[in-house]
Formats: C-alpha cells, sequence, structure tokens
C-alpha cells in the first residue's frame, strides 16, 4: 500500500483500546467462513512448504555425515560436534521460513479485517518487510526458550506480550525493535485476560490437530485472524489519542 493507502501511524506508548476481548474469536471463525476456501489452501502451502524443507535438509545432513560414519564411527553413530552444524542449520533455516510464512498469513489477516480481498498469493507478499520479520522472529525465539528453561511462566509471558509484533511488522511496517515494544506497551495493558486468550487459542490448536490434523486447517487461520482483531483493536481505533499520550502535544 501507498500514499493514502498507508495504514494510520502507530503513536508509541498508546494503545487507543487496551483490552482484549474473548468476543475476538467468534468475530475471527466468521471471517474465515467467509474466505475458508482460501485460508485452508493457504494453510496447506505453509505445510507443505515446511514438511519438504524438513525432508531435504534431512536427506542432506544425512548424506553429509555418511563420510563421518564410515570413517570407523559407525558403532557409536556420528559424534555430537558433527551433528551441531546440520542442526543449527536447521533451526536457523526454520525460523526463517517459519518468520516468512507467519508473517504472510498475518498479512493476509490484517488486509481481511481491514475489508480487503486476500489471496493465496498474499503468503509471499512480505518481502518488504523480510528483514524485520526474522529479527522478531530470532529475538521473540531466543527469548522464549531462555523463558521455558527459566520456568513456564516467563515463556509464556513473553508468548503474551510479544503477541501483536508480527503483525505490526506487517501492517504498519515498523522495524523489529519498534514492533516488540509497542506489542509490549499494548499488551501489558491487559496482561492477564492477554495470557489467557493466548492459552485458550493454543489448547483450541491442540485438541484439533487430534483427529489427523485435519482441524489445524481451520484454527490455524482462526489464530492468526483472531490475533490481528485484537491487533485492529489496539492500533487501529479511529479515537484520537489522549492529551499527553508520547508524541501528541499537551493541550493549553
Amino acid at each position: 500500500m501507498a500514499g493514502s493507502d498507508m495504514p494510520p501511524p502507530i503513536v508509541p506508548g498508546y494503545t487507543p483500546r487496551p483490552q482484549v476481548r474473548f468476543e475476538v474469536i467468534g468475530e475471527a471463525w466468521r471471517l474465515v467462513q467467509q474466505q475458508m476456501g482460501v485460508w485452508i489452501a493457504a494453510t496447506l502451502l505453509c505445510g507443505l512448504i515446511v514438511i519438504g524443507m524438513i525432508v531435504v535438509i534431512f536427506l542432506i545432513m544425512g548424506a553429509s555425515l555418511i563420510p563421518t560414519i564410515m570413517q570407523g564411527d559407525g558403532a557409536r553413530g556420528p559424534s555430537l560436534s558433527a551433528l551441531s552444524g546440520p542442526i543449527i542449520l536447521i533451526l536457523i533455516l526454520l525460523t526463517v521460513v517459519g518468520a516468512v510464512l507467519s508473517g504472510g498469513m498475518f498479512r493476509m489477516a490484517t488486509r481481511q479485517v481491514r475489508g480487503e480481498q486476500i489471496a493465496v498469493g498474499d503468503l509471499f507478499s512480505v518481502s518488504d518487510v523480510f528483514g524485520p520479520l526474522v529479527i522478531v522472529s530470532v529475538i521473540a525465539a531466543t527469548a522464549d526458550q531462555i523463558g521455558n528453561r527459566l520456568c513456564l511462566l516467563p515463556g509464556l509471558a513473553i508468548h503474551t506480550l510479544w503477541l501483536l509484533a508480527i503483525p505490526i511488522v506487517v501492517d504498519q511496517r515498523l522495524d523489529a525493535i519498534a514492533a516488540l515494544r509497542a506489542s509490549w506497551m499494548a499488551m501489558k495493558t491487559d496482561f492477564w485476560m492477554g495470557l489467557l486468550f493466548w492459552i485458550v487459542m493454543i489448547i483450541l490448536m491442540v485438541i484439533s490437530a487430534i483427529p489427523c490434523g485435519l482441524g489445524i486447517l481451520v484454527t490455524s487461520p482462526l489464530y492468526f485472524v483472531a490475533v490481528s482483531l485484537i491487533y485492529r483493536d489496539f492500533f487501529l481505533s479511529s479515537s484520537p489519542p489522549p492529551a499527553g499520550a508520547p508524541g501528541v502535544p499537551p493541550t493549553v
């Protein structure tokens, strides 16, 4: 989007409607139903890309380890040092691909929330924010791992506070640090409801995966649209920011 089509800028530190509403799940379901075919196709494509990438990586990794196994270590298998490089490569590639696909799904969701038409091709429309997407994903994944090692609650807190970071990146085109900060400032105003919302959505996705994983085709789009609706409630309100908010001159 360009010119007058650009979304309204974020006022740093200001959240127009600092409230997480569970009603967005029902609203998200209605939106997903309107474009069910597009959403299912996009979700299937994401799954095929990830599975295909993992298969190729493991084939390459296995081929690269054959010389090590043939050099007298066949009984014990490859050493940990021989495995560390391929494992790091896999994690990096998964993070990058996951960032792109997640960004594409959120761009579809934010566009539909804005009332625009969406298409499967929108999955690959995030080249303009590729860098910030990857940086946000790397920072979030690293912080998540550290938080989960310390205790489960810090990891859940990180997920909650940065819940809106990727929608902010793809819709507002902010840099990674600004998007993480904006999400943090918004979600901390309604942290416990945000945490409960995120847990409920994860439970729905886990339950939907039980029948051969087919339910994910519906609950995955539901998640992206529901989070995008929360993003809308916090950042796309038409009500003006109050006087004295950061970046807003005080009234006299």
